[in-house]
């Protein structure tokens, strides 16, 4: 089975921030790419051209970093036929949707928009093995020339993947390494896991897609009114003795919408990992919400110089669960008839000589009705009530 190689070399800004965003984002979740035509070889075209029609439904993608010897940070795109020597895989992952759109110039100048399902994290320890066998591809594709490197031997493919989840955060670990031996040496890299539930098993199914009005997708995490998700931040922040990058740097978290987190920011230790809790809150009793949280790279000390580090938003749809407003609703009505009934019943009965006489019948009744509507009304307040929103 075949895949794609997209490169990444982080020459430009916007490019750079890609990277960390990929590796930061939790399985499952979408990054949207774009290039013209003219940066994919041909094969790799024309399996995106496929998906596009419709004729196939996704195709596997590795990301790999790509740096030339002795490159300096900020210094642009080196000349168009430059050799990339130093090679980092660092993401898996699958393209579910593609759209293409009309270019200013010639068809080569079309531009393919694409988005990615994130996956797991390729095995980069079996890599220095297989990139012999993927160098003939390389020089018919790669940077600086195109950005898209078709690849169809299944052992490589196969050498890459790893379907034991317990080898994926290792996996991450030896990426952020090398790609810290490159020019994201004093760079705060990040990553999260999850959503688990409040017993820690993976609920990844949360993860949700929706279409938008370009045909392409959007990613958003499901989660109930007053529920409440965990995520696990990992973190494999620099180990610098350059004093002007030294500085203590944290996660600034911001919610919005309706969502909440437990904390504000998380303080950046090397080989540190932290749970964040994340609740869904609505305002109203008969309609959901969205929400946001963003989570970005800061230093603590405000006169230092800023980190370099992911910078990522996930969005949330807070969903009501009609159900139990409907039988909180049902079982509230019935509380109310059952006390109108013991409001009417009489414990006294008149008899034929004109006095009253204690009915023990009805006493009982009123007992048994007074709890069950007691009950009623409990189960009623429980299912409809509201917490007090904080932020």
């Amino acid at each position: 089975m075949s895949f794609v190689v997209i490169w990444d070399t982080c020459t430009i800004p916007e490019y750079y921030t890609d990277l960390h965003k990929v590796m930061a984002l939790p399985e499952g979740m979408l990054v949207r790419y774009d290039y013209k035509k003219k940066y994919f070889d041909s094969k790799s075209l024309s399996v995106f051209i496929k998906l596009y029609n419709g004729e196939i439904s996704e195709i596997e993608v590795i990301h790999f970093y790509g740096e030339v010897d002795n490159y300096v940070k900020g210094s642009g795109n080196p000349p168009r036929d430059t050799i990339v020597d130093h090679h980092v895989p660092f993401r898996v992952g699958k393209v579910i949707r593609c759209n293409i759109f009309p270019g200013a110039g010639d068809e080569e100048d079309d531009k393919v928009v694409y988005d990615i399902k994130i996956g797991k994290f390729p095995n980069v320890y079996k890599y220095s093995r297989l990139r012999n066998q993927m160098e003939p591809a390389f020089r018919e594709g790669s940077p600086f020339l195109k950005w898209h490197t078709y690849i169809e031997e299944e052992s490589i493919r196969s050498g890459f993947l790893t379907n034991n989840a317990s080898l994926s955060l290792n996996n991450w670990e030896r990426a952020v390494e090398l790609l810290q031996k490159r020019q994201f040496e004093k760079d705060s890299f990040w990553n999260i896991e999850g959503p688990f539930d409040k017993y820690g098993n993976s609920i990844s199914g949360r993860i949700s897609h929706k279409e938008n009005h370009n045909s392409l997708i959007d990613s958003v995490i499901k989660i109930n009114d007053e529920e409440d998700l965990f995520f696990i931040i990992n973190n494999r922040d620099p180990l610098v003795d350059d004093n002007s990058f030294d500085k203590p740097r944290e996660i600034k978290m911001t919610a919005t919408g309706g969502v909440i987190v437990d904390k504000t920011s998380i303080p950046l230790r090397p080989y540190s990992s932290v749970s964040i809790q994340i609740r869904g809150i609505t305002t109203s009793y008969w309609k959901g919400d969205i929400g946001g949280l963003e989570l970005d790279t800061i230093c603590s000390d405000s006169g230092a110089v800023p980190p370099i580090g992911p910078h990522i938003q996930l969005s949330f749809i807070v969903n009501k669960e009609m159900w139990k407003i409907y039988l909180g609703l049902l079982f509230g009505v019935l509380s109310a008839i059952g006390f109108v009934i013991v409001s009417k019943l009489a414990l006294y009965e008149k008899i034929a000589s004109g006095s009253q006489v204690f009915d023990f019948n009805i006493f009982f009744s009123v007992i048994g009705l007074t709890v069950i509507s007691s009950i009623l009304l409990v189960l009623a307040s429980v299912l409809l009530r509201k917490e007090i929103k904080f932020r």
